[in-house]
């Protein structure tokens, strides 16, 4: 189960849709989010096709999925952790701007503006649907996995499901969903008028709605059946969100205990302290995986509670390359947070999600664990540790005891509290309005945020702001009262116009950090500039390198074969291309579109959407048959 040599699973495996289905509405959460992660994971999820890399993805695939996602991805991230490169000359960084629909912060703890407090939960709930009947297919995952390009070992349970009797995990799964589309007392969500058309805060809720009558089956023999446990800080306003420190992890009297967790700490409230001193009997074992960082933090005290063992010098062979080509076996390390209990009934559960053994996580965070009940005679707490430490055999297991160091990485700590402090100042900042003007040649973004008052953890910090795929940074005044502050971006082009903003913050030694944030829809005013146009002004740059690059949309546009080759740059001579003005149009395709508007009529629609975004300087007398003929089709089928 837990081998790292077999059973590898990529984001876009576990998201992508079964076969014969097709995504009707996704949900996700992440605590840091990479904009780039995030375009990567809507080709499986649009197309259902998984690349290699991102930039091996032809450009014209990529703004086929994204529109085709429009309205069917909802992503949540903490704010103050989402992050993108854009110093690269990569083809698809103009299309950063279609995410801006997607994607809304979530600040917890947001009256504390000191709270080192994190919406953490790393979960997905996707809703597939058949074409033909309509029946649809729900996927929950569970795991310990960011959207981001980190290559560390994590864990995810996935389980699908289907309508029917729900039961008390799909009930949580649902109250999840609720607590992401309106928050509550503790918790800042970003939002809309639930009023407004293709409001994403009503198809959350009406989401939360279909998953309470479905039951979710786990596909495994060891195991019998499931809970989801979301947990949030407690207040004195009733929480939507469940208590941790009340759950059966902290509370049962456990034999045996295996925690897996890279970050920790202690005291008399921190999971290590409770379940040390829930500790049943003395015949069990209690064991600490975690990095050999966290573990130096710790006691000498509390480590002699726990078995203790750290990553070997490699957790597994890692063959994916990074971002740019940079060897990604660097940053292998441990982020997996699981749990493995066993009491002195020999009742064992095996807990995996986000939630790490911290005070934090326990009290601050907003988190999410999947508790897995164990059949009796299945998975013992022996083979749950063997592919972990190992069993004294030859082979070297990937967790060796740990060893303490002589002393302490005193500028990896203070580099920790710089990244701490910088993601409360940019937590100080909220948008008021945004206003975008001008034309697509000669575009301005007047910008009004809220400035929340200095605090003390990062008052050395000096912040700016800037759109993201512009440099010119403005200054941000911050001082003891709450400000709001009006800030002007000139001199734009269509491209570089979206909701997304940079944070730069620079403290006084000269260290930064920058973090990207971004307007809530009903903030962000871009009616003179709408998203479609500039969308098309990014689509027209596209096809303009040739005609086959039309093709492939085209391709795209009406669900064709055609358009599996188009994923990446190897397959683009399987695409007709021209040189002489002419528009390559798939052979057969009359008959076709006749197969379609009997089995898939929907089609024709999409089909409209993404040629009503071709530029109208593209031209060519094929290209408006295309549309007249798409006219006849779509009356004919209503």
């Amino acid at each position: 189960m837990l081998e790292m040599d077999e059973g590898r699973v990529s984001f876009a495996d576990a998201l992508k849709p079964p076969e014969g289905y097709e995504l009707s509405f996704a949900v996700g959460t992440t605590y840091s989010l990479d904009l780039r992660a995030l375009l990567g994971i809507c080709i499986p999820l649009g197309l259902g096709f998984e690349p290699e890399t991102l930039d091996s993805v032809n450009p014209v695939s990529l703004f086929a999925a994204l529109n085709r996602l429009r309205g069917k991805l909802v992503m949540y991230c903490d704010k103050g952790s989402m992050r993108v490169d854009v110093s690269s000359n990569s083809r698809t960084t103009g299309l950063l701007m279609l995410l801006e629909g997607m994607v809304h912060q979530v600040a917890v703890n947001w009256r504390r503006k000191d709270a080192f407090s994190s919406f953490h939960p790393k979960v997905w709930v996707v809703e597939y649907s058949t074409r033909s009947k309509g029946d649809s297919l729900y996927r929950l995952l569970v795991m310990s996995r960011n959207l981001s390009f980190d290559t560390s070992w994590d864990v995810v349970v996935s389980m699908d499901g289907h309508s029917g009797k729900g039961d008390a995990c799909s009930e949580h799964v649902a109250q999840f969903l609720e607590f992401l589309a309106d928050g509550d007392a503790q918790t800042s969500t970003d939002r809309d008028d639930p009023r407004r058309r293709g409001s994403h805060t009503t198809r959350v809720r009406l989401l939360a709605e279909r998953i309470r009558e479905a039951r979710f089956e786990v596909n495994d023999r060891n195991f019998e059946s499931a809970d989801f446990f979301p947990f949030g800080p407690q207040g004195d306003n009733v929480s939507s969100l469940l208590d941790a420190r009340k759950c059966d992890l902290l509370t049962w009297r456990w034999r045996s205990m295996l925690v897996v967790s890279p970050f920790l700490s202690e005291g008399s409230d921190a999971p290590l302290s409770v379940m040390a001193r829930h500790r049943s009997g003395a015949s069990g074992k209690y064991v600490l995986l975690s990095r050999e960082d966290s573990l130096a933090e710790l006691s000498s005290d509390m480590r002699a509670s726990y078995e203790c063992f750290c990553p070997a010098s490699s957790l597994a062979d890692v063959e994916l390359e990074g971002e740019d080509g940079v060897d990604a076996s660097a940053y292998s390390n441990l982020h997996a947070k699981l749990y493995f209990s066993q009491d002195m009934s020999d009742r064992r559960r095996l807990w995996i999600g986000s939630l790490n053994a911290s005070r934090n996580g326990t009290i601050n965070n907003v988190e999410a664990l999947i508790a897995l009940s164990v059949r009796r005679n299945h998975l013992t707490f022996r083979q749950m540790l063997k592919p972990l430490i190992g069993d004294g055999g030859k082979e070297r297991p990937p967790f060796v005891p740990y060893d303490p160091p002589e002393s302490l990485d005193l500028e990896v700590k203070e580099d920790q509290e710089f990244r701490r402090a910088f993601r409360i100042a940019s937590r100080l900042i909220s948008f008021k309005a945004v206003k975008v003007s001008g034309d697509e040649n000669d575009a301005a973004i007047d910008v009004i945020i809220n400035v929340a008052s200095i605090t003390k953890a990062c008052a050395d910090i000096s912040l700016k702001l800037r759109p993201l795929l512009a440099t010119d940074c403005v200054q941000i005044g911050t001082g003891t009262r709450i400000t709001a502050q009006e800030l002007a971006f000139e001199g734009l082009h269509a491209e570089q116009v979206s909701a997304f903003f940079v944070i730069c913050g620079m403290r006084g030694d000269g260290k930064s950090r920058e973090c990207v944030t971004v307007c809530p829809h009903d903030r962000f005013d871009d009616s003179e500039l709408s998203l479609e146009s500039r969308s098309s002004r990014v689509l027209g740059e596209i096809l303009s390198h040739s005609n086959g690059e039309l093709s492939q949309y085209l391709a795209h546009a009406f669900d064709l074969p055609e358009a599996a080759y188009a994923i990446n740059d190897e397959g683009r001579n399987n695409i007709t291309s021209s040189t002489n003005g002419r528009l390559p149009v798939p052979a057969g395709l009359y008959e076709r579109l006749l197969d379609m508007a009997d089995a898939n009529p929907e089609v024709f629609r999409q089909a409209s959407q993404l040629m009503d975004l071709i530029p109208n300087d593209v031209r060519h007398d094929e290209l408006d048959a295309l549309r007249r003929l798409v006219e006849t089709f779509t009356k004919a089928v209503k």
